[in-house]
């Protein structure tokens, strides 16, 4: 079986951390494919897909994919993605 990348697994963390700072439940699961290793990271109604080369979100009303060729390396990749979980609405407060 294929290791996680330093990549995904840095955005599996801070992502979970993220999730945990705000009290939000997720599930994780580990997806092997013919080549590599994807990670999925679920909460409420909402799919972090994390590739080796990039990450989708999916659920909720969101689809959005953010890949490696649209950002100067994987660190700015990274910030994006999470920059943009911060903004989702299954990221605020239920009552």
């Amino acid at each position: 079986m294929p290791a996680p990348t330093k990549f995904q697994f840095q955005l599996h963390y801070d992502a979970m951390q993220l999730l945990i700072a705000r009290g939000i439940a997720f599930q994780n699961e580990t997806v092997e494919r013919p080549t590599d290793l994807a990670i999925q990271l679920t909460f409420r109604d909402v799919a972090l897909w994390i590739f080796k080369d990039g990450v989708t979100i999916r659920g909720g009303g969101v689809d959005r994919a953010f890949e490696s060729s649209d950002f100067k390396n994987l660190e700015a990749l990274k910030a994006a993605c999470l920059d943009y979980l911060k903004t989702l609405p299954q990221m605020l407060p239920t009552d």
